[in-house]
């Protein structure tokens, strides 16, 4: 006979459930048995990947540990959104995400979007954008999978000895004056000969179709450069931009800028993110 304590947690889950807009996805891990004795806990963990199309779960790094994860449907979580997490026996499950540090404004932010396999043009992730300043046409940026992590990345590429100055930026996404948005960029620099400065900024944007080099205003958020070392990496900042007054959509671009006299540069960037705090 089923015992009143058990009925009741059943009831509390299903509201819970409901109340988040959506049903419990199953674990991915072993399930805990229903008759095992409860140590759930709450901790803070940050998403690491996007759930995969009919995935059921994701991975989040909680205290010092990459664990898969389970997710209400009713959000849908993004690589770098910080989320309440519970434990109980095995199973982790994501609650929600934490204010102020989820709901990435960034379409297609870690460019899990119709990756390509092979570069064969100057060919943006879906809802990117490349601005070519100056330096030779065969500057291109693509989206591909990283070898290693096996990942999606949006890459920057030139194999050229002249200078060049390079920027691939996000589709616009609305904004309030006043408000202050924290942006940041998983970033891998490398050059041959010559010194790479890769930039992480913001355009802030009069009209939504407004694009590089027009903007009403522009914010540097961190910058990074090969100077320090042949392969500097994971640029990334807890700064945050304020959107100026007369600003209704904004931008967050990766400028790439390599000086003459090198063979070639490559800017990986592995998601970006930028959300209301």
């Amino acid at each position: 006979m089923t015992s009143q304590p058990s009925i009741l947690a059943r009831v509390a889950a299903t509201a819970i459930a409901l109340l988040l807009g959506g049903a419990l996805v199953a674990s991915g891990p072993a399930d805990a048995s229903p008759t095992a004795v409860s140590n759930a806990r709450l901790r803070v963990g940050t998403v690491q990947s996007s759930p995969a199309p009919q995935a059921d779960y994701i991975w989040v790094a909680v205290d010092g540990t990459v664990v898969p994860a389970a997710y209400f449907t009713g959000y849908v979580p993004i690589p770098g959104d910080r989320v309440i997490v519970t434990q109980d026996g095995t199973d982790w499950f994501v609650l929600g995400g934490k204010s102020g540090f989820a709901g990435n404004l960034v379409l297609n932010p870690d460019f899990s979007v119709n990756p390509r396999m092979q570069i064969t043009a100057d060919l943006p992730p879906w809802n990117w954008y490349h601005h070519r300043a100056s330096g030779p046409a065969t500057s291109i940026v693509i989206a591909g999978i990283n070898p290693v992590t096996s990942e999606p990345v949006m890459a920057m590429i030139l194999n050229s000895a002249l200078a060049s100055d390079n920027y691939a930026y996000s589709a616009a996404f609305p904004v309030t004056p006043g408000q202050a948005y924290s942006v940041n960029a998983g970033v891998e620099v490398q050059s041959s000969g010559a010194t790479l400065t890769v930039t992480l900024r913001v355009a802030w944007l009069a009209a939504p179709a407004d694009a590089y080099p027009t903007f009403l205003s522009e914010t540097v958020i961190e910058s990074i450069d090969t100077s320090l070392g042949n392969n500097a990496g994971w640029l990334g900042s807890a700064t945050t931009a304020t959107a100026p007054a007369g600003a209704t959509y904004a931008r967050v671009a990766i400028r790439s800028q390599m000086a003459a006299g090198g063979l070639s540069m490559y800017t990986g960037v592995g998601f970006v993110s930028a959300r209301p705090v």
